[in-house]
């Protein structure tokens, strides 16, 4: 009998492989993007209004890049899955155009599929944060 993996560890799967790409293209890759998409950003986050649908993504990207020359998006860790829902750790970071120091930044994220689509990217102040709001645990917690 042939593995399948499960539904969890597919919609992971889909999930660093859009991130692969983006880093290859630093394009988004709206097959896997849902037109419906929703980011929701935490009320701290540099850029605090949400963002919906295919332009709210590039959007969201344009307002985050910016200020920097070398901006880069990236997936960090991930912590937790389960069928419809990753937890995850994301990365910015850039060298200000304005010539300040480099800005970095890592939050907490829950990813959210429907149909192997990624419907909703909600971020948090921390990795604990999202997991708590998820329900999950994680032994790799990264702040």
């Amino acid at each position: 009998m042939r593995y399948r993996p499960l539904v969890s560890e597919q919609i992971v799967a889909i999930l660093r492989e859009t991130f692969d790409r983006f880093q290859a293209t630093a394009v988004p890759d709206f097959d896997v993007l849902d037109p419906a998409i929703e980011v929701i950003n935490f009320d701290t986050f540099p850029v605090t209004q949400p963002y919906y649908g295919w332009d709210g993504v590039g959007a969201w990207l344009v307002d985050m890049s910016e200020p920097f020359d070398d901006f880069r998006f990236e997936l960090g860790k991930v912590l937790a899955h389960d069928d419809k829902r990753v937890v995850v750790t994301f990365r910015v970071r850039g060298k200000s155009r304005m010539g300040g120091p480099d800005f970095e930044l890592v939050w907490g994220g829950i990813v959210s599929f429907h149909d192997r689509k990624i419907v909703r990217v909600q971020g948090f102040r921390t990795a604990e944060e999202a997991l708590a709001t998820a329900g999950l645990t994680s032994d790799r917690v990264a702040s």
